[in-house]
């Protein structure tokens, strides 16, 4: 289960850094407050995949920054989606939906490394 959580991390981290870097240029038709949250889910982008890097190769600091690379998408993804500030195709009446699902992928991931990975 590690591993798929790790593997989820790792593409998640490579999608989400492939679509922000397709999003460079345009940043300038977009205000402050949307390029601060493509800037904030980059570098949510890079944690993932480093926590997922990690988890993967079994370091030892990985869970814990898989967890919070997982809470720290959760929570954006809040503001991003289902607040409305970053742009996104999804239509409306499918964003807080979207918002739970992912929600509740992300507690369950960081539950289950905090679980798997507890100081025994």
């Amino acid at each position: 289960m590690t591993a798929v959580i790790a593997s989820l991390l790792i593409l998640e981290g490579l999608l989400t850094g492939t679509r922000a870097a397709g999003r460079v240029s345009v940043l300038a038709v977009y205000p402050a407050v949307t390029m601060a949250f493509i800037a904030a889910r980059f570098g949510v982008a890079v944690l993932q995949f480093a926590g997922g890097s990690m988890l993967l190769w079994k370091s030892p600091g990985g869970p814990v920054v898989a967890q919070w690379s997982l809470a720290a998408s959760g929570l954006l993804l809040v503001f991003e989606l289902g607040l409305g500030f970053s742009p996104t195709n999804l239509f409306p009446s499918y964003r807080w939906p979207a918002v739970a699902f992912y929600g509740a992928y992300a507690l369950a991931g960081a539950a289950y490394l905090r679980w798997r990975f507890a100081a025994r």
